[in-house]
């Protein structure tokens, strides 16, 4: 447990604090935003598996399993969209949507269930080859975040390919549009503008379809002309 001194009120003491912390507990560390504020990955991550509504899969003996969360006041009439890709087609090859649900507020509950086996074969998949990706429906449109579920590490991926990734912007007010048009499925999509000041709608992403938008909000007035200059677009695949 790191102590702070009530004596603790100049910048080198807030400093020694924060490192005492991170060195203690390394997650803190990287939950600190970079000089000037700019959000890292995780900060876009987090925001997402911290959303009220959120569906969420993992695997046990051999069973996919995808619960439903949320942390709302109120029970939600909802269907649970599960779609799987391979990883080199960005049109899913298998749609599969549960029957309307029930799920209480404030709670977690399984809302689907497959063993693993029979999900790759009725898909013509392999562990290396497909992503399972999912998000839950209310009235016919999205509640909360999509997610995906990795049926293998993404070194051992089959059939990936690395992705052209073309970006436009234009204006609205004082919020600018980025659409990015992807050449094949890109795992983790990162965006950065260089020294201008401001977060993205959504960043750090695995764009699964050839079209994305996303939004810039700058923390200090830019322009197109800069913004064009200064973005850089990259993927998983542009280090490995």
């Amino acid at each position: 447990m790191v102590r702070i001194s009530k004596q603790a009120n100049t910048n080198v003491d807030v400093f020694l604090v924060i490192v005492a912390v991170a060195a203690e507990n390394a997650s803190f560390f990287f939950l600190l935003p970079e000089y000037g504020g700019k959000w890292k990955m995780l900060h876009y991550f987090a925001r997402n598996f911290f959303a009220p509504v959120l569906p969420v899969a993992f695997e046990e003996h051999g069973t996919l399993l995808i619960y439903g969360v949320s942390d709302l006041p109120s029970n939600l009439k909802l269907i649970l969209q599960v779609k799987v890709y391979k990883w080199n087609l960005m049109k899913p090859v298998c749609v599969y949507a549960t029957e309307s649900f029930i799920l209480k507020a404030r709670t977690a509950a399984p809302v689907y269930k497959e063993v693993t086996d029979n999900l790759l074969r009725r898909c013509d998949c392999s562990r290396y080859n497909c992503i399972v990706t999912f998000y839950l429906e209310e009235n016919g449109q999205q509640l909360g975040p999509s997610n995906y579920y990795l049926l293998s590490s993404l070194k051992d991926a089959q059939m990936l390919r690395k992705p052209q990734v073309n970006a436009t912007i234009s204006q609205q007010g004082e919020t600018y549009w980025i659409t990015l048009k992807a050449s094949s499925i890109a795992p983790y999509v990162w965006l950065d503008v260089g020294s201008i000041r401001g977060r993205f709608s959504d960043n750090g992403f695995l764009m699964l379809e050839n079209i994305k938008l996303t939004t810039f909000h700058p923390w200090r007035p830019t322009n197109i002309s800069e913004l064009r200059k200064s973005l850089r677009v990259h993927s998983l695949l542009d280090i490995y």
